[in-house]
């Protein structure tokens, strides 16, 4: 028995009732959810090339589930399903950039928050930051992550992520429980650790021993306090295994079985078989805790013998071959395939054997049992209509939300009949991601011969031209894709974004225009559309209108609004100029100038408090702009300010030398504003 429990226990005998441990009585509750992690690539689960000493104490200290399942084989779906307890189809999130974490949904961070919990999170990775909602209910919450061209390729060691989740402890301290989650992501495609273990081990095993010696530091951090560690993966990784080279595409165990282990304060060793899924976490902690189970959710208190469900939408989402949907019952497990098949876990661990043939009844019960979740498809995307920040990061990649056209010549058909096109798909898709274009080109352009109406691949390889230089064949491809799927808005865009590129602004706007209609969410896009416009000849008074109208209708566009700010400044109407500015500060990373200006005004009105503020703005969001600095000091000495001058001065001398003076003297529009015009 927990200590938890055991609290709950004494409590009831004196007042009759049951009741719940109060804050004092709770250990503190460290959560490390190890991203993209087989099960058996710890040394706890067998792994005899293992170096995971850290792990594998707490496995083997504690209560280790030898058969764990990940509903999803994506990061964002398998968190909120970790800390909502509910199966995808339940929390509405299928893939990632289907949606996010809501706001006021009832998790496991909210429920420790109000048995007491300080909470904290240091994340890894653009999939698990507050793009996507996963800093509700945290009292600090830290995700700095890199920015990159690509967002979705953000991410940073889990060395960063430790020092921050350190501080934290630093900072709020251990006297009351704090519940902390670390997410660490290294152990994701492309394996790159740092020496000595690239040396020493493969590069996905020198990852996880990576990983593992950053984890000690946070164990350590916490010797001698009653603290329980959770330790899970959100998925696998298929390193070849049913031809699947990374994660996302299949059910197989490759992906879905992963580590998950509960040790510390009150718990004794044993291993569990009985398979359990991430969505028991909650229900499970809570037990151990002896507090009150939460209710209205998929997840059970670990063991049990529900059966367990799991799904992977990108094979329909890429290339419209009908999706993986997984059902394991004891140790059998259907995947649920137009040509369904069967397994049996004990005897067939790698899921070589196909039993659907053979064992008609076991395959039917299953089935049944499948059909009774009465859980539904993943159905039509293209309206998630997402916060446009979120939406811009979706844009990025290429993609636009929204499913594949229906007219693919794959439509709905079984991936065992086209391993081909997964192959090709696949190994080009690394190739772009390692800059070997040439040959990722030739491979695109091999698979669209036999498959053209595809249109992600077909996305791809306009990228892959594009970067080659060869923009008029990008162009080209584009153009004709387009054509032939005129309601995708992803190909709106790429013909739209490669006319920008050359400097077509007329064309591009008319595009960028076409692909707002499409997806009248997509807040880069509107700004796109207005830029084009304003460089187009003799566009510029129609580009505000345009402007104004879409700002109106979507009032947290900030950088647009940011933007056309800006540019009534450069033209004399500070009237209209400065609500823009004031709407553009509003942005997460608002524009180089935007604070500028309403410090700047500020401080020809007088308001030097205000004046402080927006530089101090300008300057976190723009170190190198010595406007800035420049304008502060003066706000600064007015106030007799002689600490702040300090900072400033470490500031500047912190930014360093930069061209960054010579471009804003170069624009002599900054420089001398009448902002009482």
């Amino acid at each position: 028995m927990t200590l938890g429990p055991l609290f709950a226990l004494l409590a009831s005998c004196q007042t009759g009732t049951p009741s719940a441990p109060t804050a004092s009585q709770l250990p503190h509750i460290v959560l490390i959810t190890l991203d993209t992690t087989r099960a058996d690539r710890l040394g706890a689960y067998g792994y005899k090339a293992a170096k995971t000493d850290t792990l594998d104490a707490l496995a083997n200290a504690g209560h280790r589930y030898s058969h764990a399942y990940s509903p999803a084989p994506l990061t964002i779906p398998s968190h909120i399903s970790l800390f909502t307890g509910l199966y995808p189809p339940q929390h509405g999130v299928r893939s990632n950039g289907d949606g996010v974490l809501r706001e006021k949904q009832h998790t496991l961070i909210r429920a420790l928050k109000a048995h007491g919990y300080t909470t904290g999170a240091a994340v890894a990775a653009f999939v698990t930051s507050r793009s996507w909602g996963f800093h509700h209910g945290f009292d600090g919450f830290f995700d700095a992550i890199p920015k990159t061209k690509n967002a979705w390729l953000g991410e940073r060691n889990a060395e960063a992520v430790i020092d921050d989740a350190l501080a934290w402890l630093d900072d709020t301290g251990t006297d009351s429980p704090v519940f902390l989650w670390t997410h660490l992501y290294d152990p994701h495609f492309p394996h790159r650790a740092p020496e000595p273990y690239a040396s020493a081990l493969k590069p996905y095993d020198a990852e996880l021993a990576y990983v593992d010696d950053q984890v000690a530091r946070l164990v350590k951090r916490f010797e001698g306090l009653p603290t329980l560690f959770v330790v899970v993966g959100d998925h696998g990784e298929g390193l070849g295994e049913h031809g699947e080279l990374g994660h996302g595409l299949f059910v197989y165990d490759a992906t879905q079985r992963v580590p998950m282990f509960i040790s510390g304060h009150g718990i004794e060793p044993k291993v569990f078989d009985s398979p359990v899924s991430l969505v028991d976490v909650f229900p499970t902690l809570f037990k151990h805790l002896g507090l009150p189970l939460p209710t209205g959710i998929d997840g059970h208190p670990a063991p049990h013998d529900a059966p367990l469900y799991m799904e992977a939408f990108m094979l329909e989402d890429r290339l419209q071959l009908a999706p993986h949907i997984g059902l394991v019952q004891g140790h059998t497990k259907l995947i649920d395939t137009p040509t369904p098949e069967l397994y049996d876990l004990d005897t067939d661990p790698g899921e070589i054997k196909d039993l659907a043939t053979d064992d008609g009844d076991r395959l039917a019960a299953l089935k049944a049992q499948l059909k009774g979740l009465d859980y539904p498809g993943r159905g039509d995307t293209s309206q998630l209509h997402l916060d446009p920040d979120v939406a811009a990061q979706l844009e990025a990649l290429g993609y636009m939300t929204g499913a594949e056209p229906s007219d693919a010549e794959t439509a709905g058909r079984d991936p065992k009949d086209h391993l081909d096109l997964i192959q090709w798909s696949q190994k080009s898709e690394r190739l772009l991601r390692l800059g070997k274009l040439e040959e990722a080109d030739a491979l695109l352009k091999k698979l669209l011969e036999r498959y053209p109406n595809l249109v992600r691949p077909t996305t791809r390889r306009i990228t892959a031209l594009a970067s080659l230089g060869r923009a008029d064949e990008a162009l080209a491809l584009a153009t004709t894709a387009s054509a032939r799927h005129p309601d995708d808005g992803s190909l709106t865009v790429i013909v739209a974004n490669l006319h920008s590129k050359a400097g077509r602004w007329t064309e591009a706007a008319l595009l960028y225009r076409k692909a707002v209609a499409q997806t009248p969410w997509a807040g880069q896009i509107k700004t796109r559309a207005v830029l084009s416009m304003l460089r187009a000849p003799g566009e510029q008074r129609a580009a505000l209108d345009l402007a104004e109208t879409y700002i109106e209708a979507d009032p947290s566009n900030t950088i647009l609004a940011g933007i056309v700010g800006l540019y009534f400044l450069k033209t004399d109407r500070v009237a209209k100029a400065m609500p823009l500015l004031a709407m553009g500060a509003k942005a997460a990373q608002p524009l180089r100038m935007v604070n500028f200006h309403l410090g700047a005004k500020a401080h020809q009105d007088g308001k030097m408090d205000l004046a402080r503020d927006r530089l101090e703005a300008e300057l976190k969001f723009h170190p190198s702009n010595f406007m800035a600095a420049r304008l502060l000091k003066d706000v600064l000495v007015s106030r007799k300010d002689w600490a702040g001058m300090a900072r400033l001065a470490s500031r500047v001398l912190e930014a360093g030398p930069s061209a960054e003076w010579s471009r804003i003297k170069a624009q002599g529009y900054f420089n001398q504003v009448d902002y009482k015009a």
